[in-house]
């Protein structure tokens, strides 16, 4: 049987709403993002992040804070600090840097990173650059990534989920957070909600053998009751369907489903997400009204 809506919640799920309130408040005041509608500012944009994670990649460095440097240079273009197309180069690269100082145990030396950089700019170029940024930033440097609010989420899962059902869902949403990173269209929205819909959308992709009904059902209230989210909002539909489109121009999703499938060739059960066709699942999937409806019926 599960819980009702307004139910009391326990010490860990009132944690979890606590800390989801502040990064919500932060999205929405100090760390706002914004949405360029310059086509070529967003074209720049996309192929930076992409080096930037070539960079973090080559380097053994951590993805996720990738995320966190888009931030940083979306600050830089949105308030002016740039304008030059090597000027975009010096900020995408200082942008990185910083977030690697914030997050991740190890960084790029400034002289590594010129010379990533072709020679593009030098280390006094990026020492200016990134106290432009912090000073723009008032010394902010923590922003709530999509990445951040998944974490949380996925705390929300009943624990009676199989630890290779949970590792899909992480290897999907985490898919799903860096396609969006890239995308300036998604600075539209709320990074709570692109992650509310990216958890909607792995659970999809899972099979009710490895998913069941139940789990979803159960996962699904406590999401929504400690987000303060609806998935039948129009907000949350408008990503949720953002976000299937996306995937489904993908050529990762299928790579992904391979690689889970090759993992796990020689083990049991629970099965791996079906090989058969990721763009057929795609195809598949309604919105989260649908979804509801189906396990609100079950």
């Amino acid at each position: 049987m599960m819980p009702p809506m307004n139910a009391p919640l326990d010490d860990y799920t009132e944690e979890i709403r606590e800390i989801l309130a502040v990064m919500q408040k932060q999205e929405s005041t100090v760390y706002e993002r914004e949405c360029s509608s310059d086509e070529l500012v967003a074209l720049w944009r996309k192929m930076l992040i992409g080096w930037m994670y070539y960079v973090v990649d080559y380097c053994r460095l951590q993805r996720q804070c990738v995320a966190a440097a888009a931030f940083f240079f979306d600050i830089a273009v949105s308030r002016g600090l740039i304008s030059t197309r090597e000027e975009h180069q010096l900020a995408a690269a200082t942008a990185l840097q910083l977030s690697l100082k914030t997050f991740d145990t190890a960084v790029i030396s400034s002289k590594k990173l010129v010379q990533l950089g072709r020679g593009l700019f030098t280390e006094e170029d990026v020492v200016e650059m990134e106290m432009k940024i912090l000073k723009t930033l008032n010394w902010r440097t923590h922003p709530p990534s999509t990445y951040c609010f998944l974490r949380q989420y996925e705390r929300l899962l009943p624990s009676s989920v199989e630890s290779e059902t949970m590792e899909m869902i992480q290897e999907v949403t985490k898919l799903i957070s860096e396609l969006t990173v890239s995308e300036m269209k998604y600075n539209k929205h709320p990074q709570s909600i692109i992650a509310f819909g990216a958890m909607l959308l792995a659970m999809e992709l899972v099979d009710t053998e490895n998913l069941l009904m139940h789990q979803r059902q159960c996962f699904v209230i406590r999401m929504s009751t400690v987000a303060g989210l609806e998935s039948s909002s129009s907000k949350v539909l408008k990503v949720f369907e953002a976000l299937k489109q996306t995937m489904d121009e993908s050529e990762k999703l299928q790579a992904l489903v391979d690689s889970l499938a090759s993992a796990r060739r020689t083990a049991p059960s629970p099965k791996p997400i079906s090989r058969s066709s990721s763009k057929t699942m795609l195809e598949s999937i309604q919105s989260p009204r649908h979804v509801m409806h189906r396990v609100g019926s079950s």
